[in-house]
């Protein structure tokens, strides 16, 4: 079973390479390192919603990788002695201006995207990492008496991926050595130094002995806004800003897959797309342990979050109110006993709860016993200097994962329309253990949880695009110049489609077979009359005018239209025409069961009375 997908078969979209992991690499540290509040990792994400947000684009080319000295860089030299020892290339790139530190003034280091930072006056780079690793230096930072140290990284436009393994081992190269560098001061030394990673680009073991002075048993410290986040979470929440405003790119379905934890259990009865869709947000924002995620025990301000979906107390306590009206808080094995026979006597004992049942159709008391005693662990939660109260081998003998997508089905159920069907609420939702409805101000006006949401929202989305995408198949997409959403696109799909079948006369059949994944209720809508009224009726698509279609189309929008025949040609009452439309090179092209260009003039059908929708989502 694939990453965060619940099914077996998929329809094709286009073509695609898959690209690999790459390895992290680590160096020796030694200062306090504390976490700025900035977005942190890679990813490719694809939030569906305003208008001219993605559009179909070529993939990128990557640069290939030079051969790079994994060696660190000799400390005890300047950058200066490093040129001229050859280890560091000087830029072409103008030196920043020399800085006077303010008293008190904590010094950092900021990793960003070259494109990302190029209108930044604030981020003007001290060292460059090119395409192929490349290290280059503008300047000296620490004769320039530069504090907050930048490193710019190169990337292909839009790309989302991870930096390849010569740029990786050149970022953490130059991060470990102003990192040194920086730390030889005394008073940095004593304030601390600030890790700026925007976009998570540094390996994460090197993030995790920088913010922890070496120690493993310690969690790294980060920003206030990010505070109440596992760095699980945070790697997550960067993940999906690598989206810059404005980028644009293609993405395989393995990048897509990767964004999400496995998930073992097939798609449940019932389990919609969208419910499918908010619970890989959920689970992608937790972040569990990808080698076991249903098994994963994390904690929280001394709370568990346990599973795939980080599932903490007051989420299960929820969960069991709302299936049989009792409070997990008070249940003994008796209760929890009646309540599971009133539930079997009604029909509406879940499936997973068959786990509580003997042979011979009697609730095993002892598997209740055991259940409720991990309950209790939960709630108690983590105490300091004692053993742990739930253990993976808990998790996986008393909420094993069948048990957990139930739930998790049944939460984001209520947590969405609570949220109005907002993945990023009913995410959050989740983290803080309360649904939407009982969000205060102060909660949703948080910026760490304001970024949880909007990553939550964007993976929900993506996991929407890739219902339809085959093992081949990439996912092309442009951000919007605002950054506050993307588009995810049909139009390459049912334009292959199109390609693929060239016949004429099964224009409605096609086009419902091209757009299955993303519109399911057009399916069987009939001829290209009849589907006027089907998207007339679906809450996906906006009826407008030809300027408007043609302005949509431009904006990278996917456009469908409807023809009624021309009586000449046909029955007005019945067949007619449906294509999708999209802009190419300047023309207007439409795809149905083939690909031709669009004529608005077309005697075969009636002037003036073509209805076009565009894709809202």
């Amino acid at each position: 079973m694939v990453a965060g997908d619940g099914r077996v078969s998929d329809v094709k979209v286009g073509k695609t390479s898959d690209t690999g992991s790459v390895a992290q690499l680590s160096h020796d540290v030694g200062v306090k390192m504390v976490g700025e509040a900035y977005p942190l990792r890679t990813a490719m994400s694809v939030p569906v919603s305003g208008p001219g947000d993605l559009q179909i684009v070529s993939a990128n080319t990557a640069a290939a990788p030079a051969a790079t000295d994994a060696a660190p860089f000799d400390k005890s030299k300047s950058v200066s002695q490093l040129i001229q020892d050859g280890s560091i290339r000087r830029s072409e790139a103008p030196s920043p201006t020399p800085e006077v530190a303010k008293p008190g003034a904590q010094a950092g280091v900021t990793v960003t995207y070259a494109d990302a930072a190029a209108n930044d006056p604030t981020k003007v780079p001290d060292f460059i990492i090119k395409k192929d690793g490349t290290i280059e230096a503008t300047g000296d930072f620490e004769a320039l008496q530069r504090k907050n140290v930048v490193v710019q990284v190169e990337r292909a436009p839009g790309d989302t991926s991870d930096p390849n393994a010569a740029q990786k081992n050149s970022i953490d190269k130059v991060v470990s050595y102003a990192y040194e560098r920086l730390g030889a001061d005394p008073t940095v030394a004593q304030t601390g130094l600030k890790l700026n990673d925007e976009f998570g680009l540094i390996s994460e073991n090197l993030v995790k002995k920088l913010a922890t002075n070496g120690d493993p048993g310690v969690e790294p410290s980060i920003a206030d806004s990010r505070r109440d986040f596992s760095p699980e979470s945070q790697r997550a929440m960067s993940n999906m800003s690598r989206m810059t405003p404005g980028s644009s790119g293609s993405m395989s379905r393995g990048d897509v897959e990767r964004q999400f934890p496995p998930r073992d259990v097939p798609t449940l009865p019932g389990e919609t797309d969208k419910v499918q869709d908010t619970k890989n947000a959920v689970a992608g924002m937790f972040n569990p342990d990808k080698a076991a995620p249903y098994e994963t025990v994390r904690v929280r301000n001394n709370n568990y979050e346990v599973g795939r979906y980080g599932m903490n107390y007051p989420v299960m306590r929820d969960y069991f109110y709302d299936l049989g009206g009792f409070n997990l808080d008070e249940m003994d094995e008796d209760g929890f006993i009646a309540m599971l026979s009133k539930l079997d006597k009604n029909g509406k004992l879940p499936k997973s709860f068959m786990k509580f049942k003997k042979k011979d159709g009697s609730f095993d008391k002892e598997a209740v016993g055991k259940f409720l005693k991990f309950a209790k662990g939960m709630k108690e939660g983590h105490k300091e200097g004692q053993p742990e109260g739930v253990t993976a081998a808990d998790v996986k003998a008393n909420l094993p994962k069948e048990m957990q997508e139930e739930m998790a089905m049944a939460m984001v159920e209520k947590y969405n329309k609570a949220g109005g069907d907002s993945a990023g609420k009913t995410a959050l939702a989740f983290h803080l253990g309360k649904g939407p409805d009982q969000f205060t101000q102060t909660d949703l006006s948080d910026k760490g949880n304001q970024e949880y949401m909007r990553a939550a929202d964007r993976l929900a989305q993506l996991s929407g695009a890739r219902h339809g995408m085959g093992e081949n198949d990439r996912l092309d997409y442009k951000v919007s110049l605002d950054g506050t959403s993307m588009d995810a696109k049909i139009v390459n799909r049912a334009f292959s489609h199109a390609n693929r079948v060239g016949t004429q006369g099964w224009c409605a059949r096609e086009f419902q077979i091209a757009w299955a994944n993303i519109a399911p209720e057009l399916v069987g809508s009939g001829d290209g009359v009849q589907m006027t009224r089907a998207f007339q009726r679906s809450d996906k698509f906006q009826q407008v005018d030809w300027q408007t279609a043609q302005e949509a189309m431009r904006g990278g929008k996917a456009v469908a239209v409807t023809r009624t025949w021309d009586p000449s040609v046909g029955n007005t009452a019945t067949g007619g025409h449906v294509a999708t439309l999209a802009m190419q090179n300047g023309r207007v092209m439409e795809a149905s069961d083939h690909v031709t260009q669009f004529s608005k003039n077309n005697g075969r059908y009636q002037p003036n009375k073509d209805k076009f929708f565009v894709y809202t989502g």
